[in-house]
């Protein structure tokens, strides 16, 4: 006599599920075609059995047709109907299953968490690559603490030990974070906020986490769509910053500078490689940070311009009569010099000066530079302060895309030079 084909209960199954996910390193689902050979079932069994435990909320399923990699669950589940249509279109082996959150509840064991919440959350089968949000002061910490390598490129960045700390006794191990990536959010205010996703999140130590947990945003916040796009899909950042137009525009300025003959008008261009931290958006709405931020940029405009490119053609130095009738000389400043060799060679179609247009945000940062030189306040704590730089860094890019249309104009490189597409687009943003 032939004997009954047995078939695993629903709940045999789901606790298969279940056990393979707790005992995975690295949160991982069951294959479905693994999960139809330890059971010794027929695929069309379990097809039915899955079906089944998706619609009663048991178990979730992932599919590289959706997500890539099956394997880790990267990104959130599908909608139900679409999980049971890709169920019964795809190849069992192309496709993985969860336990979803309610049936990991009393299998995982809490105490093994303790003090990882993050952690917890991947154990308690979240995507990998949920967005995470915080208060930009989290990273506050970590940039001022020279113990720590960061990075900060405007709609991400990254951070952890620097190589002379690492694995030292000096510093004990639970200080030796890494965050492999973080990016830009924004709150329902349209706050810059940090956001990380729950895979990096949960690589933290214990006390990490737990400081990260106390900065956490709660409130409705969104992911910079550049980020998202890097970040999840792979995909090339359709915008530009305006840090990367910054340096981009001085770059094309000392182009221009070669074509019409003359000594490049920035002693230096930097790289994103050797760009200061304090070149980015602020972490802490401070005065002092404000301060910090004009002094960079004052660096970067007036301190970077070559005074070789005015030689023999206005004068350097001022000639200054005394009372007695002495003569001091006194050397011309940088932005004076743009100032009078722009009043000297160019003027607009109507005839009109473009000069102010120029310097006027080079003095407004050599003005806000000086400031702290000049009172003893205190530092003070305001939300403005990330607005009031933004503005002071968009005035001085406009200054420089002036200069650099300025420059195009001239005979030598009119029909000689093109500026790169994205440079005079609509895609230049703060993130």
């Amino acid at each position: 006599m032939l004997r009954e084909k047995r078939v695993a209960t629903d709940q045999e199954l789901l606790d298969i599920v279940v056990r393979f996910f707790v005992e995975s390193r690295d949160f991982n689902g069951i294959p479905a075609s693994g999960l139809a050979r330890a059971t010794k079932s027929e695929w069309p069994d379990v097809q039915a059995q899955l079906s089944r435990m998706v619609q009663a909320r048991a178990i979730d399923l992932v599919f590289a047709s959706h997500s890539g990699n099956p394997h880790i669950k990267r990104v959130q589940d599908l909608p139900i109907d679409e999980q049971l249509a890709r169920l019964t279109a795809d190849d069992p082996s192309s496709l993985c299953v969860y336990p979803s959150a309610s049936a990991l509840r009393g299998a995982i064991d809490d105490s093994k968490y303790a003090g990882q919440p993050y952690t917890r959350r991947l154990a308690m089968a979240e995507p990998q690559l949920v967005p995470v949000f915080f208060e930009l002061r989290v990273l506050a910490q970590y940039f001022n603490d020279p113990r720590y390598f960061c990075r900060f490129f405007d709609r991400s960045g990254m951070l952890s030990v620097s190589d002379a700390h690492y694995q030292s006794t000096a510093m004990p191990e639970k200080h030796q974070v890494m965050l492999e990536t973080f990016g830009i959010g924004y709150d329902e205010q349209r706050l810059r906020v940090v956001v990380v996703f729950l895979r990096y999140l949960a690589d933290l130590s214990p006390e990490h986490q737990r400081i990260w947990e106390a900065h956490e945003v709660h409130g409705k916040c969104t992911m910079n769509s550049d980020y998202a796009r890097a970040s999840i899909y792979g995909d090339w950042p359709e915008f530009h910053s305006v840090y990367e137009a910054f340096f981009a525009e001085q770059r094309e300025i000392n182009r221009l500078c070669e074509l019409i003959d003359r000594p490049p008008l920035f002693k230096e261009i930097l790289d994103e490689d050797r760009r200061p931290l304090e070149f980015a958006p602020m972490l802490l709405p401070t005065q002092r940070q404000l301060y910090a931020f004009a002094q960079t940029l004052d660096k970067l405009l007036s301190e970077n311009v070559n005074r070789d490119f005015f030689k023999d053609d206005i004068p350097m130095e001022d000639r200054i009569e005394a009372k007695d009738g002495s003569i001091e000389r006194r050397q011309v400043g940088t932005i004076t010099l743009i100032e009078r060799f722009l009043k000297k060679h160019y003027r607009t179609a109507n005839g009109e000066e473009v000069s102010r247009e120029v310097v006027t945000p080079w003095r407004k940062v050599r003005e806000l530079r000086n400031a702290p030189s000049h009172s003893l306040r205190a530092d003070a704590y305001d939300l403005k302060f990330p607005g009031e730089q933004d503005t002071l860094l968009g005035e001085a890019v406009r200054s420089l895309t002036r200069l650099r249309l300025v420059f195009s104009s001239h005979p030598k490189a009119r029909g000689r030079y093109t500026s790169p597409d994205w440079l005079d687009g609509d895609k230049i943003v703060f993130y």
